[in-house]
């Protein structure tokens, strides 16, 4: 994970995360999703407003996306937290995280 350079990193692995880091992968960049797993749903049973699958199971809907995500060749999911972010002096971003540390250019 450390010293590789993607074209982009979402962080938060929730629906907007995840629709957001897939649709980057559907149009062949690289995307590191970072994801802690802590939802502020987690507690939820039932979700509404997802087109197609109205009510779902917040975990479900997470689940069914993830898998989604990564079918793609250039998608990464790094599991833990971000702890800091910078633009760094060459023009790329960079991501601490408590897995690691990752690049965008």
């Amino acid at each position: 994970m450390a010293g590789l350079t993607h074209d982009a990193l979402v962080i938060g692995g929730g629906p907007a995360g995840l629709s957001a880091a897939t649709w980057l992968a559907r149009h062949r960049r690289r995307v590191a999703l970072v994801d802690g797993g802590q939802r502020r749903n987690r507690w939820v049973e039932r979700t509404h407003g997802y087109l197609g699958l109205d009510p779902v199971n917040p975990a479900d809907l997470v689940e069914r996306a993830r898998a989604g995500f990564l079918a793609y060749p250039t998608a990464e999911l790094c599991p833990g937290d971000a702890t800091s972010a910078e633009v760094r002096p060459d023009g790329t971003f960079g991501v601490r995280t408590t897995a690691g540390d990752l690049v965008a250019r």
